[in-house]
């Protein structure tokens, strides 16, 4: 490869592969034999994934060096952002879509029609039954933004910033150490004393708990309606204003031969937490411990 820089980077990766055997890297070079683009991860992060690689977020947005590389660690008016979020189902997308193009006449905005074209792989509506941990590629941009805006800059040559991203690395796991620490010495506070909150304290962690905890409280105020039933399923509504606005129904089905409950949110599917509409119908049947289905895969 040409330029020292890109020497200066092989060799470091060569170096750290000789005392971390795991360690593992990948450099491309153009026809010029310049550097364009590289990949590397150590020991920890291949562990790491091997773990917690159930979801994986990439993004492309955060230029780092004076080269103009992107280091790999979206904006829409409110109107579209509620859009994209708040929609539920495909056909929900696709109306709330429709009416702001309409409001805005955007029918000839080629860039629109091109992601609305891709809308079964970006908009939520339409994955909200895969697992997701609840992040977006977005969300997890800006946190990450942040978190490295505090070490690394554009200005960065590439060894420079290499170690800088190193120094911003070890910080990160003693962060994630810390919290492992606090995880295995400190219960979390229970509020309601009820069998599937004891339950579920003993298996989260400490953050993942308070996020069940709080919709394990919403589900106090939620009341399933039964709409239908026959010899194999139950069909519920449960329904929600938020902040006082439009009434918002969702369908809680009950599969008797399976026991087996799904809501219309998917937020069990994508975020892998009991929403509050499951538990307050799982409630129904008094103070029980969670179904198998809700504890069976969360180690």
């Amino acid at each position: 490869m040409r330029g020292q820089d890109a020497e200066l980077l092989k060799e470091y990766f060569l170096t750290e592969q000789e005392r971390d055997p795991p360690f593992m890297f990948k450099i491309d070079a153009d026809h010029e034999c310049k550097l364009k683009r590289c990949f590397w991860s150590d020991s920890v992060c291949r562990r790491a994934y091997r773990c917690l690689g159930d979801v994986v977020v990439f993004n492309t947005t955060y230029n780092t060096n004076q080269y103009g590389m992107i280091f790999a660690p979206l904006g829409f008016l409110q109107g579209f952002n509620h859009c994209i979020w708040e929609s539920e189902r495909p056909e929900e997308f696709e109306r709330k879509w429709a009416s702001i193009i309409e409001k805005a006449n955007l029918h000839d905005n080629e860039w629109l029609k091109s992601i609305f074209e891709l809308r079964s792989r970006w908009v939520p509506a339409y994955v909200n039954h895969v697992f997701s941990a609840g992040m977006s590629s977005s969300q997890r941009a800006e946190s990450s933004h942040a978190f490295f805006k505090r070490y690394i800059s554009k200005k960065n040559l590439l060894m420079d910033f290499i170690l800088r991203f190193n120094k911003a690395l070890a910080h990160q796991r003693h962060e994630d150490l810390s919290t492992d620490r606090v995880d295995i010495n400190e219960k979390p506070v229970l509020k309601l004393a009820l069998e599937m909150e004891k339950q579920m304290a003993k298996i989260y962690t400490r953050k993942i708990f308070y996020k069940f905890q709080d919709e394990l409280w919403h589900s106090l105020v939620t009341v399933p309606q039964i709409v239908s039933e026959n010899y194999t399923h139950k069909m519920y509504t449960v329904q929600s204003c938020p902040n006082g606005g439009v009434p918002r129904f969702w369908e809680i089905a009950y599969d008797k031969v399976l026991d087996y409950v799904s809501c219309s949110c998917k937020k069990f599917e994508s975020e892998g937490i009991p929403h509050r509409h499951i538990l307050a119908f799982l409630r129904l049947f008094g103070d029980i411990p969670l179904l198998n289905q809700y504890n069976e895969n969360v180690d």
